[in-house]
């Protein structure tokens, strides 16, 4: 018999929770754990926030997470692999351009 893992609360990866849950699951992770990709976007607009420039670009998260929490939403039954991994994978490319822009704006400080 398998224990049941609550999405939200488990102290997991992200690796680790792509291998443990289901598609819905999965989504509710990414949308509400600390260890989930929202968390780490919202981090990223903070600190664009603090630095002054980039938060339109990067840290804007609202279009994307409408969609992630559509798919983590309670009463949704199933989550299509496919869409969610579209939208994690649009997030990751927004995170990572924002993690370049902050890199290179810390590069041209310091120089």
């Amino acid at each position: 018999m398998t224990t049941y893992i609550n999405p939200i609360s488990a102290d997991i990866t992200p690796a680790q929770a792509a291998k443990r849950f289901s598609n819905k699951d999965l989504a509710v992770f990414h949308a509400f754990n600390p260890n989930g990709i929202a968390a780490e976007w919202s981090n990223l607009s903070s600190r664009l926030l603090a630095h002054g420039r980039g938060y339109l670009a990067y840290g804007d998260i609202g279009y994307f997470y409408d969609r992630l929490s559509e798919l983590s939403r309670y009463d949704r039954k199933r989550v299509g692999r496919i869409e969610l991994q579209a939208l994690l994978s649009c997030i990751r490319c927004n995170i990572d351009a924002g993690e370049a822009f902050l890199a290179a704006e810390t590069a041209q400080v310091a120089a």
